[in-house]
């Protein structure tokens, strides 16, 4: 039975992204696998594998011709569709099935004793309107992690890479942002600022701005980055900011583009085995009526992000204020919009933070560190 013409459009994008086989003994086992994957993933019949797996074929080295693939292709239906590991049975046999999945530390307390930190082959996202301290609340979190010995990327395609260089400092040394990029550091500012500079600089954190890549950023160049990143130096966390500026593909529209990015960073977090943290937008529309409380946005008025709201493990919609008696202090709220293996989601109470607006020093509000019975 033939696979709907969808299926093999999907086969063939699965395909640009799998490792080609090359000589050795591994080489008929890896294309064995393949196909097995292609038999599983899409359902094709031999004569549309046989097309799907054309250009992969020819990445092959020796080359595949259509009478290889067609006998490895009929060779992997003939072993069956891998069903039988997908039992109950097979399932609760595995080990890896209860050895528990890696969470990356936030080091927000409050987020990382109701979520366990972020998940590894999962996506979180962080959303709200311009100037709510999303990214501010991102950039600490990916600093956490990389002083806490994560490999970090941090994909950014709104500031360049000196701008978050410097908001990272801000927040680790209580120097103000404004001082650092204009170079007006006192006398008195210096031990501090060496000192969070001696730190960072120990810190396996990496800053991605255009430089990195060339031209616009779409989902496939995204994908080799963050390939690069985990083959490279071992990232475990990766940021991306933020979703509005990922490019669509030529002659793509902006629908079909939310769509299959969304899609793309949900197979970009299982493939490479890492967390992702991606920063969107809302919709001009979203209102709510005070920080802290009242109507928060819905999934939907969550902008650019396709399916993502739905597939993702998390989502949290960030705002603040400033505290009305002292402008150096203020507060974020992270209202949990969705968490799939939480009870965050439940909570009627956003988390609330210190933050320290000069710097951008976001740190737990200990007052509204989460109980279990909250949850």
């Amino acid at each position: 039975m033939s696979a709907p013409a969808d299926m093999v459009a999907c086969a063939i994008r699965w395909l640009m992204t799998a490792k080609p086989a090359v000589s050795g003994l591994d080489r008929d086992s890896h294309i064995r696998d393949t196909c097995r994957q292609i038999v599983i993933k899409f359902g094709l019949d031999t004569n549309q594998a046989v097309h799907a797996m054309a250009d992969w074929g020819q990445l092959c080295s020796p080359p595949l011709s259509e009478s290889d693939i067609a006998r490895h292709f009929q060779n992997a239906l003939v072993e069956g569709t891998g069903f039988e590991s997908f039992s109950f049975a097979a399932i609760a046999d595995d080990p890896a099935t209860f050895a528990g999945k890696e969470h990356i530390a936030t080091g927000l307390r409050q987020l990382d004793a109701v979520l366990g930190g972020l998940r590894v082959e999962g996506v979180s996202l962080v959303c709200g309107k311009p100037g709510q301290a999303k990214s501010t609340i991102a950039a600490q979190i990916v600093a956490n992690a990389a002083l806490a010995g994560d490999p970090v990327g941090s994909i950014n395609l709104e500031l360049c890479r000196e701008d978050i260089a410097h908001l990272a400092i801000a927040q680790f040394s209580g120097i103000p942002r404004r001082a650092i990029s204009t170079g007006n550091i006192r006398n008195g500012q210096t031990s501090a600022f060496r000192s969070a500079m001696d730190q960072l600089k120990g810190a396996p954190l990496y800053i991605l701005d255009s430089g990195a890549f060339p031209g616009a950023l779409d989902r496939v160049k995204l994908r080799a980055l963050v390939r690069r990143g985990v083959e490279q130096h071992g990232w475990k966390l990766v940021l991306l900011d933020y979703l509005g500026l990922l490019s669509p593909l030529e002659r793509e529209d902006q629908f079909r583009s939310d769509i299959e990015n969304s899609t793309a960073i949900k197979e970009i977090a299982q493939e490479c085995g890492v967390a992702m943290l991606v920063v969107s937008a809302m919709r001009k529309s979203a209102t709510f009526s005070k920080p802290n409380g009242g109507k928060v946005p819905s999934l939907d008025e969550v902008t650019g992000a396709g399916r993502l709201t739905y597939d993702c493990t998390n989502c949290f919609y960030i705002c603040n204020e400033i505290d009305g008696e002292d402008p150096n202090r203020g507060t974020v709220y992270a209202h949990c919009l969705k968490s799939r293996y939480s009870g965050a989601g439940k909570r009627d109470e956003p988390f609330v933070f210190d933050w320290t607006p000069a710097t951008g020093r976001i740190v737990d509000r200990l007052a509204h560190y989460p109980m279990e019975d909250e949850l």
